[in-house]
């Protein structure tokens, strides 16, 4: 899925038998075409770009609504989920949105990108490290679509998922990130903490 308020799609590289979901969040929130789950085809593709091109730029950000209507979206359990997040606006309430994604998530990755100066880099960061994703801010001096490029090529490439660290008998301790994010392809996975 992604979901996002503002007029900029991020484009991955997705796979032919891939699905995909678009969530519109403002005011309130709503999906393309009825939230369900939709194939990855080319008369599909061009019913979202359409959709997308005839959203208003308008209403407040209501981002629990519109995390809540991405998670609700049906999920093949044999597929990797993930959740894109846009926005070009700050968003308050971090506290709510943090437990309501941490409650949420579930298997879900999620990965935030935010477009202006005034976007909440903490908020995006913290629901990325929540969601076992990535965030990124493109300030306004930057170029969008190398940004957006870079961003997408990042996330399209998982080479290994579920990571889990076997420490055998080292006692360790305050390790983070806690959920432990996937490998992808050009970045490191990176861990901090103590042992005894």
């Amino acid at each position: 899925a992604v979901f996002g308020n503002v007029g900029t799609m991020i484009v991955f590289r997705v796979g032919a038998d891939d699905t995909f979901q678009i969530v519109r969040f403002a005011d309130a929130a709503s999906a393309l075409g009825g939230g369900e789950p939709i194939a990855n085809k080319p008369q599909n593709q061009k019913y979202a770009l359409a959709w997308l091109d005839a959203l208003p730029a308008e209403g407040t950000t209501e981002m629990t609504d519109g995390i809540a209507a991405a998670l609700a979206v049906p999920h093949d359990p044999a597929r990797l989920r993930v959740l894109v997040f846009l926005t070009d606006g700050y968003v308050g309430n971090e506290d709510e949105i943090l437990a309501y994604v941490r409650e949420h998530i579930g298997a879900a990755r999620l990965f935030s990108f935010g477009v202006g100066s005034a976007v909440n880099r903490y908020l995006l960061e913290e629901m990325a490290a929540f969601g076992r994703g990535d965030a990124q801010v493109v300030r306004p001096d930057e170029d969008t679509r190398t940004a957006v490029a870079k961003f997408a090529g990042r996330v399209a490439y998982p080479v290994l998922t579920d990571v889990v660290v076997d420490w055998g008998s080292l006692a360790v301790s305050d390790v983070t990130p806690r959920a432990l994010p996937d490998l992808f392809v050009g970045q490191p996975i990176v861990l901090s903490g103590h042992y005894a």
